[in-house]
């Protein structure tokens, strides 16, 4: 087969705006950030390669989602099984964009249920349904197909990329400081495209990769609407004059990135380049889209044409106790995650969306000093150990035995407290069925691609600037080939809360404190990373590491809300 016809490509597109009405959206956690409308459609979107001489290929799925639930990656590859577009575990990478104005109801754990309040089986069905026809239309289209990869800066004059922790940042070994007015500087500027044309030159389509935080849709709305990322793809595919044009617009390391750069007096909280929501989100997303023209444009003349196999590599593992590497921690042996905690900081929240702690803030760097002493002290328990400083708010490992503040039971606590997702907790947190179970996932996937000098890592959480950057020179060392470009996606084929570096980590701001297996949670996903890139230099193109985690049937999900 000669080099034009190694690969076959297709795109699907499919609607995925269900919700439930009335119920809260995924991302802000507020009680009046509720579902009643569609302002602007949710999609999920698909990219499909396979390679001609080994039959290797994947399905890379993109969707306007705030996250990706187990039961929903569980029910695709279901759906899928006994059809043309069966994939095995490790060909199928499900992310999300992380769009906060986004339905929830489709996660079986505890503490992503509560979002909404609540579970719904039609949601998790119709998404599914979605993604599946996405999958399905972009195997119908496959044709033999040209890759061409390239990548580029988003300048500074484009007010779309800002630290919202730079401090944090700041904080790091390997960066130059940063002050606050500079903060757009202390994020990753570079976009990569990956297009995709028809061996006869008609572009099919493109993926892009870049890290920001789709929030400039703030909890006071009640529509659903994809954020910037969404209107990037709309405005190229809207340009391209072709409806079977697809541009995914897929997130990076974007744990501490926003296009929120404004305060705003009136409603108290970071904001866009515009007063209204909407029009901030589309000045974000055509600036992103036009950068992403231009790099698309040069991709054939100045980019590299993508060959070989489709190689692709995943695992779980049980991050209640994730081993790490010495050689990712700085020497130090016999280090692990621990089970997951959430820490005080997470209820302060953002500049951008301010928690229900936010009153308190100004107490919490004593706290966190005060709990890091007693943790080199050796005063806190084997478990709490891996958590460092962070200053303990709610324990989701351990069912409804774990504790709030670390002494009462969070039932007990919502009992007094009257809004819906403390009426949802106190019934939830009694039944049976969650007396062992943890609120949060506990064996997580982690999944790298690889196709030509493209070598892509995926996690199911929200690494920060830094934290993706050491995880991609971890898989880049691993690779030993210094022509591979490696990129960084989180919100991928699960949730887990954020990563951050250590030394972001001892600072616990709000990405600290949402970083839910401890410390050395980077250090294990670079020990993760670096086996599986390893892997790929013999055996088959496709293989998984270790069983997937129970499946928790949505009957068993309580309450439900349809």
């Amino acid at each position: 087969m000669s080099q034009a016809t190694q690969h076959r490509a297709g795109f699907g597109r499919v609607d995925i705006s269900s919700f439930v009405p009335g119920t809260c959206m995924f991302g802000w956690g507020h009680p009046g950030n509720v579902a009643q409308s569609v302002a602007m459609p949710l999609f999920a979107r698909a990219l499909v390669v396979e390679h001609g001489p080994t039959r290797s290929k994947v399905a890379y799925v993109c969707c306007d989602l705030g996250m990706i639930s187990e039961a929903l990656r569980h029910e695709v590859l279901v759906r899928l099984a006994g059809t043309p577009g069966a994939l095995a575990d490790a060909e199928l990478v499900l992310s999300a964009t992380h769009t906060h104005a986004a339905p929830t109801g489709y996660s079986t754990y505890l503490m992503y249920a509560l979002s909404a309040p609540g579970f719904s089986a039609r949601v998790l069905s119709e998404i599914a349904g979605g993604i599946v026809g996405a999958i399905e239309m972009a195997i119908r289209a496959l044709t033999p197909a040209r890759l061409y990869l390239h990548a580029g800066d988003v300048p500074l004059t484009e007010p779309i990329l800002f630290n919202r922790s730079p401090d944090a940042y700041s904080a790091n070994h390997d960066v130059t400081p940063v002050p606050f007015a500079r903060r757009d500087e202390a994020v990753d500027r570079t976009m990569t495209v990956l297009r995709v044309d028809a061996e006869e030159g008609r572009p099919l389509g493109i993926v892009t990769w870049l890290a920001c935080h789709p929030t400039t849709i703030h909890r006071e709305a009640t529509y659903l609407h994809p954020d910037h990322k969404g209107e990037s793809s709309r405005f190229l595919e809207e340009a391209a004059g072709d409806e079977r044009y697809v541009a995914i617009f897929a997130q990076g390391p974007a744990g501490d990135v926003t296009a929120n750069h404004r305060m705003s007096p009136s409603r108290k909280q970071m904001i866009g380049a515009h007063d209204d929501d909407r029009e901030s989100a589309r000045f974000a997303g055509v600036r992103a889209a036009l950068v992403a023209k231009v790099i698309a444009d040069e991709a054939p003349s100045r980019g590299e044409r993508l060959e070989g196999p489709v190689v692709t590599r995943a695992s779980y593992t049980d991050f209640f106790r994730a081993e790490v590497a010495p050689e990712h921690a700085g020497g130090r042996e016999g280090l692990r995650t621990g089970p997951p905690r959430i820490g005080l900081s997470f209820g302060v929240g953002t500049a951008e969306g301010p928690g229900p702690l936010a009153p308190i803030s100004r107490l919490v760097p004593f706290l966190v000093s005060l709990q890091r002493t007693r943790a080199k002290l050796g005063l806190v328990s084997r478990d709490g150990r891996a958590h460092g400083s962070k200053v303990p708010f709610w324990e989701l490992g351990r069912g409804r035995r774990g504790r709030a503040l670390g002494f009462v039971r969070p039932a007990m606590l919502a009992r007094h407290v009257n809004d819906p997702f403390a009426r949802y907790l106190a019934r939830a947190a009694e039944d049976p069925r969650m007396i062992e179970r943890p609120w949060v996932p506990r064996y997580l996937p982690a999944h790298v691609l690889r196709i030509g000098h493209l070598l892509l890592v995926s996690t199911p959480n929200e690494p920060t600037t830094v934290a993706g950057r050491r995880l991609a020179k971890a898989a880049s060392y691993a690779a030993g080939d210094s022509r591979v470009r490696v990129l960084v996606c989180g919100y991928t084929n699960a949730y887990a809360g954020y990563v951050t570096t250590p030394e972001e980590y001892a600072l616990q701001r709000y990405e600290g404190g949402a970083t839910l297996f401890g410390e050395h949670s980077l250090a294990a996903f670079c020990t993760i990373a670096a086996r599986l890139v390893r892997s790929m230099q013999s055996g088959p193109s496709t293989v998984t590491f270790g069983p997937p985690p129970p499946y928790v049937k949505p009957e068993d999900a309580v309450p439900a809300i349809d």
